[in-house]
């Protein structure tokens, strides 16, 4: 199964194959380059047209309650940082530490 995945960050969509079921609103775990992210799904394909999507992703799991909490954290200092010009790095999200 093939999934288009959409980063709360402003980043462009990724397409990411999974060996389980999803389903568009999902959020998901997934693994890129550089390292573990989240997003939300968007539209699912078949696998049978990976061809034509060229899978850029590998979706680890639906997030659970604990990414979950991560998630809702590292937005609310997202929205913190845009309000006071500073930056951080969401690349970085799952080794958010839990407060």
């Amino acid at each position: 199964m093939i999934a288009e995945i959409k980063f709360s960050h402003g980043e462009p969509n990724v397409f990411g194959e999974c060996e389980f079921e999803v389903a568009p609103k999902n959020i998901v775990i997934f693994d890129t380059e550089k390292g573990e992210n989240y997003g939300r799904v968007l539209r699912i394909f078949d696998s049978n047209r990976a061809f034509e999507f060229n899978p850029e992703v590998q979706i680890l799991r639906h997030a659970t309650e604990e990414d979950l909490a991560k998630i809702e954290l590292v937005e609310a200092e997202s929205q913190e940082a845009k309000k006071t010009g500073t930056r951080i790095c969401n690349n970085d999200w799952f080794r958010h530490e839990s407060r």
